[in-house]
C-alpha cells in the first residue's frame, strides 16, 4: 500500500497553460486596468486638494469681507451718530432763539400792556372825577366844589 498517490502528469501540464493566460491577462487587462484605477484615484484626490484649498479661500475672504462690512457698518452708524448729533444741536440752537424771541415778545407784551393799564387807569382816575361830579350835580341839583 503506498502512502501517496501516484502523481499525473496532467495538472502540473494543466498548468502552464493557465500560467500563461494569467500572466497575459495581467499584462494586458490587470495591470492598464490598475493603472487607471491609481491615476483616477490620484486625479480625484487632487481634485478634493483643490476643492479643500479653494473652501479655505473662500472662507478666508468671506472672514475678510465681513470684516470689511462690519466696519463699513461701524462707521455708517458713527455718521448717523454724528448727523444726528448736529441736527439735535442745530435743534437745541434753534429752540433757543425760538425760546428767547417769544420771551422778548412776551416782554414787550407785558410792558405794553402795563403802560395801557397806566394809560387806562389815569383815563379812569379822570373819569371817575369828573363822572362823580357830574352824579353829585345830578342827585344833589347843585354843583359841588
Amino acid at each position: 500500500m503506498t502512502v501517496f498517490p501516484e502523481l499525473s502528469p496532467f495538472p502540473f501540464i494543466m498548468a502552464i497553460p493557465f500560467a500563461v493566460t494569467m500572466m497575459a491577462l495581467h499584462w494586458i487587462l490587470f495591470q492598464p486596468l490598475l493603472q487607471y484605477l491609481d491615476e483616477r484615484a490620484k486625479t480625484i484626490q487632487g481634485a478634493r486638494d483643490e476643492a479643500n484649498s479653494l473652501t479655505t479661500q473662500i472662507e478666508d475672504r468671506l472672514h475678510d469681507v465681513e470684516q470689511r462690512l462690519k466696519a463699513a457698518r461701524s462707521d455708517a452708524a458713527a455718521v448717523r451718530k454724528e448727523a444726528r448729533d448736529r441736527a439735535t444741536s442745530a435743534a437745541d440752537e434753534i429752540l433757543g432763539e425760538a425760546r428767547s424771541a417769544a420771551e422778548a415778545t412776551v416782554s414787550a407784551a407785558t410792558a405794553q400792556i402795563a403802560e395801557q393799564h397806566e394809560a387806562a387807569s389815569k383815563t379812569l382816575a379822570e373819569s371817575t372825577e369828573s363822572l362823580s361830579a357830574e352824579i353829585v350835580t345830578s342827585v344833589l341839583g347843585r354843583a359841588v366844589a
